[in-house]
């Protein structure tokens, strides 16, 4: 049954607005109440500072790559600082790893060597790094699980360029990424079933060429030597940082002494880390414009842009989670997700579309902000027609995952249960 739309006055702006029942009711005339699950968290002065040079810098970007089209990142003066940057904090990493064996092998009497050295210890051991491996609950999926759709991948990673994928882990997120994990460097595609399910076959081309993209796309963030000076700078800014001091003490002003000198400590791996992703931005974000600069050639623009536009529903994807979990048995949360995106009224989508529009590129994202990619893709329309798996290929990768939406649904349900209870 559709639904009825009413109106209502702007208590903002005190103009007429119209809504339909069980979506945002928001004025396009003010834009008040157009993302209430937006939390405005207080930002420092730092944050507000790399907020305005992301900004910037994001628009700067856009600009040259609509104008010279989205090229692999190549190796620039900020890029080789930031080689620089990170050989600096892998040496002190090294540092702080000798100097506890060498307190522990040589000071070990002393209570201040052992201290020290225990201390140091455990912080080369957190800071260590670390080889990327598949979690103990994710199950991956072969070439005989899912023959189809690895077919179609083979076909993708072909014409682009890259390595097969491996292997494929199901969930339920409304995301997909792609990595290599153990020592083999197998290339696992982790896709989540909520997306997919709401995607034509043009967007699920795009889909799979963009996360095919992240593998020749040179982003420096995702390779071992930066991508682990940047893990090793958080871990340190991580346990500097004080937490909240909530409640009474005894001696409030020995606390805040204490808090003044841990925030203290933590400027300094914060101020590393911070600089390390503003020199690696343009290498980041240019990355993230070839990734769908292939998914282009590969989709067309209205694939690309169809699918950058589904992603910004994830308001909508918690939505039906809600519903299926508050009525067991009543709903298929698959079937919910459909229902939705089928009959989402236009003003939903402007709303999310707006909500896209207003988004800051910031230093800390390696995404460039949605509305910045679509602007991009739409700048590459007709450079390319793009492509689509044939209606029995997109068929059969369907029938192939339809038999794992009751086990990711099952998951779903119950985490949302846990952590809302």
């Amino acid at each position: 049954m559709e639904a009825v739309q009413q109106f209502e006055t702007c208590h903002s702006c005190g103009k007429s607005i119209d809504y339909i029942p069980g979506y945002v009711k928001w004025c396009e005339h003010c834009l008040d109440n157009l993302n209430p699950v937006d939390q405005k968290e207080k930002q420092t002065w730092m944050q507000r500072k790399y907020e305005e040079l992301g900004r910037r810098n994001g628009e700067k970007l856009l600009e040259q790559v609509i104008h010279q089209n989205a090229e692999k990142p190549s190796l620039t003066i900020s890029t080789a600082a930031a080689y620089v940057l990170s050989t600096g904090i892998h040496l002190v990493s090294a540092l702080f790893l000798l100097t506890s064996l060498y307190l522990l092998l040589f000071q070990w009497d002393h209570i201040a060597g052992l201290i020290g050295g225990v201390l140091l210890m455990g912080i080369s051991w957190l800071t260590r790094p670390r080889i990327p491996k598949i979690s103990k609950d994710e199950r991956v999926l072969t070439r005989e699980d899912l023959p189809a759709l690895f077919s179609y991948l083979d076909q993708l990673s072909g014409e682009i360029g890259t390595k097969k994928v491996d292997g494929i882990v199901l969930n339920g997120e409304y995301n997909a990424s792609i990595g290599t994990v153990g020592l083999k460097r197998q290339v696992i595609m982790w896709i989540g079933l909520p997306l997919i399910a709401s995607l034509d076959k043009n967007e699920l081309t795009a889909l799979l060429s963009h996360e095919l993209g992240h593998l020749v796309n040179g982003d420096l963030a995702r390779g071992t030597y930066i991508g682990t000076a940047l893990f090793t700078a958080y871990t340190w800014w991580d346990l500097t940082e004080p937490d909240d001091a909530d409640g009474e003490f005894e001696d409030p002003f020995l606390v805040w002494v204490s808090i003044v000198f841990q925030k203290g400590l933590a400027f300094f791996p914060k101020t590393l880390f911070f600089t390390l992703l503003y020199l690696l931005f343009f290498n980041s974000q240019r990355a993230e414009y070839y990734a769908d600069d292939v998914a282009v050639k590969h989709a067309g623009a209205d694939g690309v842009n169809g699918l950058l536009t589904k992603v910004q529903y994830d308001q909508t994807y918690m939505y039906a989670v809600r519903k299926a979990a508050l009525s067991p048995g009543k709903n298929s949360f698959f079937d919910l997700l459909i229902e939705q995106m089928v009959n989402m009224p236009d003003k939903e989508k402007r709303r999310m579309l707006k909500i896209a529009e207003l988004e800051k590129s910031k230093v800390d994202d390696t995404h460039p902000p949605t509305y910045f990619r679509m602007k991009y893709v739409d700048s590459r329309r007709g450079s390319t027609s793009g492509r689509e798996p044939d209606v029995r290929t997109e068929e059969q990768i369907q029938r192939e995952l339809a038999p794992y939406q009751q086990d990711v649904e099952k998951r779903l349900i119950e985490d949302y249960r846990y952590y809302t209870s």
